[in-house]
Formats: structure tokens, C-alpha cells, sequence
């Protein structure tokens, strides 16, 4: 059985992975969960852990983050809704089974989502560890390659939520993935999770590809997906900016100690 551990400070998230009642039937134990980043970490020397959630200000997390991404670990959303709970644990034990299999399976694309969400989320510190982490996958990607960072916001957010798709927040971002999240045309397209209304969306070239090459293709992609978001989901979705990158690095999270 596998273990999760959550460090929040969030009441509502907390209280869902607390009272939450299906962690054995989908194959975890009760969770390890905790309100300081500090106790979190002291945690880890002794116990198992498969999986961590955490939300709590970046600067009580830094520690932690560190040592999480040195043992190689997969990172859950903190969620407060018992139905995006049991989606994101389903697709975590995917996951896992996926990087234990075998050295090939740990070339899957779920696990290259995770790189590029822990990316896009701001979680990852170092160019040496995103250097090990594109090794590791066997991805074509290099730290370096032009990419390219939009970010998508939805028009009258609130109010959609609210009065049309009454899922929650997460489950949201999971049918926008069904959507903007895919390769084609030599380029890996990656949605970030919804905050206050926006998203970030990564195209990063698995094949060598100029800026302007890759921002014309990029942007002719995206107007198509937002035409397919409105049509299926009934959400106005725009494109708010568009950044050309000089490369993977320029995401990284570097804390002032580095």
C-alpha cells in the first residue's frame, strides 16, 4: 500500500484528507498529515512516503522541497473536495506502479507530466536537479531550447464555476487538461493547475525548433483548442500573455540561499 503525506495549513484541505473514507479501497494507507513544514521533514527520516501534498508558504517550505525533490518524490494536489481527492490518489497510484515497473515505464508520459508540473509550479530549485529529471525520462527537451509560457485566463471565472460547471476547481482543471494538454507537432504542451482564474500553459519543443517557429505553432494551436473549449465546455477562455523562455531553467524556483 502506498503512503501520502499532506502539509497544509488549510483547514478545508486538511479536513478532506482527514475524514476522507476510500484511502484503503484505493490502495493507500491513512495519510501522514501535518501543519508544519518543519515536523514534515523531521518526519521523512523515518518513515516511508510515496507521495506528498503541500500548501504552505514558500518561505516555511524551502527546506522541505529540497529534500522531497533529492528522494525523487511525486507531489499531489491539496485539495478540499473528496471527488478530486480520490481522482488525484487513482491517478497517483498510476503513477507510481508506472515509475516501479520498469526503467522503460519510467519513460511514460504521466511521469513527464509531473516534471513539467513541478515546473510550472514553481517547485523545482536547482538546473543540476532538472538536469538529473530530463536524464532520468529520457526526454528529448533540453534546459537551454527556446519555450514558450502563456497564460490562459477564463472570462467571468466565478460565475462559471458557480453556475455552470459546479464540479470544483480540480476537477475543472482536469477537463481542460483533456484539452490543452497533449504533443503534437514536436511540441509538449503542459496546463498548469487553476488559480484566482488563470492558468499557465508550457510548450516546450521535443525536437530542435526556433523561437518564432515555435510561437507561431504554439499560438495557431492554442486559438484551435480555445475554439474546441468553448464549443464542448461553454468556457470563454483568453490568452492573457505569451512569453518566449530561453529555456526550462527560466522556471525554475531559485530560493535567496541559492
Amino acid at each position: 500500500m502506498y503512503t501520502v503525506m499532506l502539509v497544509t495549513d488549510q483547514p478545508r484541505v486538511l479536513a478532506n484528507f482527514e475524514r476522507f473514507e476510500r484511502w484503503e479501497d484505493l490502495g493507500y494507507t491513512r495519510p501522514l498529515l501535518f501543519t508544519s513544514a518543519a515536523d514534515a521533514l523531521t518526519a521523512l527520516t523515518s518513515r516511508a512516503v510515496h507521495a506528498v501534498s503541500v500548501d504552505v508558504p514558500p518561505g516555511e517550505s524551502a527546506a522541505l522541497y529540497d529534500r522531497l525533490h533529492g528522494m525523487s518524490m511525486f507531489f499531489l494536489e491539496p485539495v478540499s473536495d473528496p471527488d478530486a481527492l480520490a481522482a488525484v490518489l487513482e491517478r497517483m497510484s498510476r503513477m507510481i506502479e508506472a515509475r516501479s515497473a520498469s526503467a522503460a515505464s519510467e519513460r511514460s508520459p504521466m511521469l513527464r507530466e509531473t516534471f513539467f508540473q513541478t515546473l510550472l509550479d514553481g517547485l523545482m530549485h536547482s538546473q543540476s536537479v532538472m538536469r538529473n529529471r530530463l536524464n532520468l525520462l529520457g526526454l528529448p527537451a533540453a534546459a537551454d531550447a527556446p519555450c514558450l509560457l502563456a497564460t490562459l485566463r477564463m472570462e467571468n471565472g466565478e460565475e462559471y464555476l458557480r453556475e455552470v460547471w459546479r464540479y470544483g476547481r480540480a476537477r475543472l482543471t482536469m477537463a481542460l487538461r483533456k484539452f490543452l494538454q497533449r504533443d503534437t507537432g514536436g511540441v509538449a504542451y503542459t496546463l498548469s493547475g487553476l488559480r484566482a482564474g488563470s492558468m499557465r500553459l508550457l510548450a516546450c519543443p521535443l525536437s530542435p525548433m526556433d523561437a518564432a517557429t515555435l510561437r507561431q505553432q504554439a499560438r495557431d494551436y492554442l486559438d484551435g483548442q480555445i475554439i474546441r473549449v468553448e464549443e464542448f465546455l461553454g468556457l470563454d477562455l483568453r490568452m492573457d500573455t505569451v512569453e518566449d523562455l530561453d529555456g526550462l531553467k527560466a522556471l525554475l524556483h531559485i530560493t535567496p540561499r541559492e
